[in-house]
C-alpha cells in the first residue's frame, strides 16, 4: 500500500515539475520576446566579411527592406547549432520567391576558426559570413543565451522586427515571410471586417 502511494507521489511531483517547466519555458520566451521587439541592433563598424572563412569582402550591411541576423557563440556542438545546409535552403527560397527584400547577416563567434572553416567548407556554405574572434557584435548587444532566441528579422534600421530561429522552426520561418511580403498586415485586414 505504501509502495502504491509512493510511486503515486512520485507521478504527480513529475507531472506537476513539467508542467512548471513548461509555463517557466514559456513565460521565458515571452520575457525574451518583450525585451527584444523594436529593439535596435548595433553592429561593429569593422566587420569583415569572408567566404570559407579565407577569402575577405569588405561589404556594406545590405539595405534590403529586411534582413536575418543570426548569431552563433561558441558553446555547444557548433556544427549542430548552425545547420548551415538549412540555411542554404531558406537563403535559396528567399532568392526566388521574396523578391530581395531580404537578405542574411551570419556573425560567427566560434571557439575555433579552423573548425568554422572546416565547417563552411565541409556544407559548401559560400554565403558571406563575418567571424567574429573577438565577440564584438554580442558585446554590443548581449544576446540571449539560448539560441532559438540568437536569431533576429531586422527592418532597414536594424530594428527588431521579429525574434526566432527559422531553421529549429519553420513557423517561424512562415512568419518572417509573412512580415516580409506584409501577408499579416493583409491577413490582419481581413481579420477585422
Amino acid at each position: 500500500m505504501n509502495r502504491t502511494i509512493f510511486t503515486c507521489l512520485l507521478i504527480l511531483s513529475v507531472i506537476i515539475f513539467s508542467c512548471n517547466r513548461k509555463e517557466n519555458k514559456q513565460a521565458q520566451a515571452e520575457k525574451i520576446v518583450t525585451e527584444w521587439m523594436g529593439k535596435e541592433i548595433k553592429f561593429p563598424d569593422n566587420m569583415i566579411f569572408s567566404v570559407y572563412g579565407r577569402d575577405t569582402l569588405i561589404v556594406p550591411l545590405s539595405e534590403t527592406p529586411y534582413k536575418i541576423l543570426l548569431y552563433s557563440d561558441s558553446s555547444g556542438c557548433t556544427s549542430c547549432k548552425l545547420k548551415l545546409l538549412e540555411w542554404q535552403a531558406l537563403i535559396h527560397e528567399a532568392d526566388t520567391a521574396l523578391n530581395g527584400k531580404l537578405s542574411f547577416v551570419f556573425c560567427f563567434y566560434p571557439k575555433h576558426k579552423k573548425e568554422m572553416e572546416y565547417l563552411l567548407l565541409r556544407d559548401h556554405f559560400n554565403y558571406p559570413v563575418f567571424i567574429d574572434e573577438n565577440n564584438q557584435l554580442n558585446q554590443l548587444n548581449h544576446f540571449p543565451q539560448q539560441m532559438e532566441y540568437q536569431c533576429f528579422l531586422l527592418d532597414k534600421e536594424n530594428k527588431v522586427v521579429s525574434i526566432g530561429n527559422p531553421v529549429l522552426n519553420l513557423r517561424v520561418w512562415d512568419l518572417f515571410k509573412q512580415i516580409v511580403t506584409g501577408d499579416t498586415i493583409k491577413q490582419h485586414k481581413i481579420n477585422k471586417t
